[in-house]
Order: structure tokens, then sequence, then C-alpha cells
């Protein structure tokens, strides 16, 4: 066992300080490993290489070398890429969750930067078009593609493009296609692992309504 990180919480103004000890568990796969381009966590784990460490079905750790920075909730997908092109690889990162201004645990993609050798927030989104199902970080186009649960059932997939402060919307690839369909588009091989809550199921996968 190893004291990995102690986590600061304020309830009524107060701090609480909890000790968080996580088991010799192994590092996520790399899902962003899979279109060869995406920069990798888990290939031999520099200290400017994020990595995900599950603890628990509600608990993972982000990691940049030393860095540690807590998940509480629900790990789906985990890829790395040059989100906002500045020449870091950048975190993606699948989390099932609600936010302030969505109340409802959905699937969200939450993106987080190296600043300085320390995990960073670069764009917690609360949502993009639809309920998301799943997700890809297409690195030839530079492009966030997400596969989209429509309204009838089916799924849409879109592009989406980092610009200033957050995710654009740039095309739909395909809309009212089906689950396989939508996962051929998608194009995201390696790795994703079932998160979600009062949702529908998408082949093994769980995904929030």
């Amino acid at each position: 066992m190893a004291l990995y990180a102690v986590a600061r919480r304020c309830l009524g103004g107060a701090a609480v300080l909890s000790a968080v000890v996580l088991s010799a568990s192994a590092p996520f796969p790399p899902a962003g490993a899979v279109d060869g381009g995406s920069g990798s966590a888990g290939q031999g784990q520099a200290s400017d290489t994020f990595a995900m460490e599950r603890v628990a079905d509600t608990l993972s750790v982000l990691t940049l070398g030393e860095d540690r920075w807590l998940l509480p909730f629900p790990v789906y997908r985990f890829e790395v890429a040059d989100v906002n092109g500045d020449g870091s690889a950048d975190a993606i990162v699948g989390v099932v969750k609600a936010t302030r201004y969505d109340p409802e645990e959905r699937r969200r993609v939450f993106v987080y930067k190296n600043y300085r050798g320390h995990v960073r927030p670069l764009w917690l989104g609360s949502r993009l078009g639809q309920p998301v199902a799943d997700f890809h970080f297409v690195v030839p186009e530079g492009v966030l593609r997400v596969m989209e649960v429509e309204r009838s059932g089916l799924y849409l997939v879109a592009d989406y493009r980092w610009r200033s402060f957050g995710m654009d919307f740039v095309r739909y690839v395909a809309r009212e296609c089906s689950e396989a369909e939508a996962r051929r588009l998608l194009g995201a091989g390696g790795w994703t692992r079932p998160g979600g809550v009062d949702g529908q199921m998408v082949g093994r996968q769980q995904v929030g309504r």
C-alpha cells in the first residue's frame, strides 16, 4: 500500500483532510495510443506523461510524474493528445458525474493540461450537443470525435475542435445511425470501461441519458 495523496475538502467552511491510500493497482490502458499519434500513457511512464490509476469504481487518480489529481467518480475512457495545439500533451478523461449546470449524472468529457509539471483543468465541459456515449481524439484532424445519443435512441457522431476556451462544434460525421455504425465512425480502439447511471446499454457500456 502507498500513501499517494491527501485530499482537502471544505465542509461548512472547515477544512477536512482525508488520506487516500492506493493499493498497487495496474495503470489504465492507454486508449489514446491506438491511432499511433495521440501520446500514450503507460509507455515508459516519463515524468511528463499522463497516466491513470484506478483505485475503485468511483475513484481514480490522474498522474503526471509525481503529481496526482483525484477523480472521485467513474472514469469510462482515458486518452492523451494535444487538444489545444500548444505542443503539449493533454489528458482527455471521460467521467460520469453531475455538474453545476446539469444535475443529472451523465457521461462528460474533461480535459486536463500539463502546467509546469502539474495536473490542472483545461476544460470541464458540462455537456456537448447531446448526451455523450463515447469519444476519441482524431490526431491527424486535430478534432475530438464524439458519439452522442440522439433523442430517437439512435446515435450521431460529431467533431469538435478547441477554440480559445472550449470545444466548438465543427461538423456532423453522421446522424441517426446505429450503434455499430457510430462506433465504426468513432474509430476508438483500445480501452474503455463501463460507467454511467440510469441510462441505456450501448454494447456493454452504460450510457448516461
